[in-house]
């Protein structure tokens, strides 16, 4: 009996996208899906979209909830899922006809538990092909952990097919945003093995008004990516501490750059993860920092100026010149 694959997809908002995205979907070369779609409160006609669909494809399943956030979104379509694998679709993307197809025939022969693709990022019409390796590839379970500490396994979870028993104890955090961030190690550590396909199947569309492609929005968007990096950093140093130096050069990389941008923006280090981002950074000793291979010398003298010197941060040009690439 062929595999069941679970497809959720949040929808919040998306009335101009969702049609594509769910004609991608249901237009999959393999047929054996159940599709949760999960409608956050959409004030605008996605909602209605989503009931459509449901009545031309039995497939497809439909939840309407109060806004709750991606996190929730998620969370609350997995527990609706009865399917062999997992699969995350956002509604503004859309997805190859032959994906699923390609990435459950790597996991099945290879007797891998996921699988993932390169992605298409399409900006403007624009496609751009992102690939993370040159040829189709095996990773054992210390590859792809260390792959994902540096980021060279992007943590998105729309690009991957994952074993739904992988899943067991382990959800989305609610309330935190870039929360694939704070997932994705969680989950790999739970993966023995896992197949990369070396072709994009996954298009990846650039919404200029969401909050992650909104410019204005880089302060905050830096607030919370920098609260995901640690969380990461938390987990290595409980489960897999011999990754931790990788997640403290993260950590501190997009810390010290939210801090330098709070006192730039005359923002102050608050919020509801601002302290914890704080005491992160003050956790961390100057000794670890210094003796950490991976923290070039600039990143070494801005974490120094923090911990000993913060006034320097209060000098925009100063603050410029030392944290220039911090965040890069």
């Amino acid at each position: 009996m062929q595999p069941l694959i679970s497809v959720i997809v949040p929808v919040y908002n998306a009335e101009e996208f969702i049609r594509k995205c769910l004609d991608s979907i249901i237009n999959q070369t393999y047929r054996n899906l159940e599709v949760i779609l999960v409608d956050d409160g959409s004030p605008d006609k996605s909602g209605k979209i989503c009931d459509d669909y449901s009545l031309e494809d039995s497939r497809i399943k439909v939840i309407h909830q109060q806004n709750q956030g991606l996190s929730l979104a998620r969370n609350n379509g997995m527990s609706m899922a009865t399917g062999d694998f997992f699969a995350f679709v956002d509604s503004d993307d859309y997805i190859d006809a032959d994906m699923f197809k390609i990435l459950l025939d790597s996991c099945i022969e290879n007797e891998c538990e996921m699988s993932f693709c390169s992605i298409y990022k399409v900006r403007s019409g624009e496609k751009k092909v992102e690939s993370y390796f040159n040829a189709d590839c095996i990773l054992s379970n210390d590859e792809l952990m260390r792959y994902a500490f540096l980021d060279k396994i992007p943590s998105y979870a729309c690009n991957k097919l994952i074993k739904a028993e992988c899943f067991n104890n382990i959800q989305f955090q609610p309330g935190l945003k870039y929360e694939d961030i704070e997932l994705f190690p969680r989950l790999c550590y739970k993966i023995k093995k896992c197949a990369y396909v070396n072709r994009p199947l996954y298009y990846y569309v650039f919404n200029e008004k969401s909050i992650t492609c909104n410019r204005s929005n880089a302060y905050i968007n830096s607030y919370y990516v920098s609260n995901a990096f640690l969380k990461r950093l938390l987990f290595a140093r409980e489960n897999v501490p011999q990754y931790e130096d990788i997640c403290i050069y993260a950590f501190i990389k997009q810390a010290l750059y939210f801090y330098a941008m709070s006192l730039e923006k005359t923002y102050d280090l608050k919020g509801d993860y601002a302290d914890e981002i704080a005491e992160g950074l003050d956790a961390i000793s100057m000794s670890r920092v210094l003796s950490n291979s991976m923290i070039p010398a600039e990143k070494k003298l801005a974490f120094f100026c923090y911990r000993y010197c913060k006034p320097l941060f209060s000098i925009g040009k100063r603050v410029r010149l030392l944290t220039s690439k911090i965040g890069g």
